[in-house]
C-alpha cells in the first residue's frame, strides 16, 4: 500500500508540470476524434449491410475517397 500511495502521491505533486494540449492542438485533436469516428459508423454500416468486414476500398468508396486517403486519415486521426 505504501507504493501505491507513494506513485498517487509523486503523479499529483507532477500533475502541474505536465505540458497540456495547446488550444489549436485541442481543436486539432477534437476534430481528428470526429473524423475517425464518423468514418468507424461508415465502417460499421457497411458491416451490417454486407455480414462482413468491408474492405479498405468498399469503406473509401462509401465515403467517396480513395483507398490510400482513406488510409492516411487513419493513420493521422490515431491516438
Amino acid at each position: 500500500m505504501g507504493q501505491s500511495k507513494d506513485g498517487i502521491d509523486h503523479f499529483i505533486k507532477n500533475l502541474g508540470r505536465q505540458q497540456l494540449l495547446k488550444s489549436d492542438e485541442e481543436i486539432m485533436l477534437a476534430r481528428q476524434i470526429q473524423i475517425r469516428l464518423a468514418y468507424q459508423r461508415v465502417r460499421f454500416s457497411l458491416w451490417e449491410q454486407k455480414g462482413r468486414n468491408p474492405s479498405t476500398s468498399e469503406w473509401a468508396e462509401a465515403l467517396d475517397m480513395e483507398p490510400d486517403a482513406l488510409r492516411e486519415q487513419l493513420h493521422k486521426s490515431q491516438m
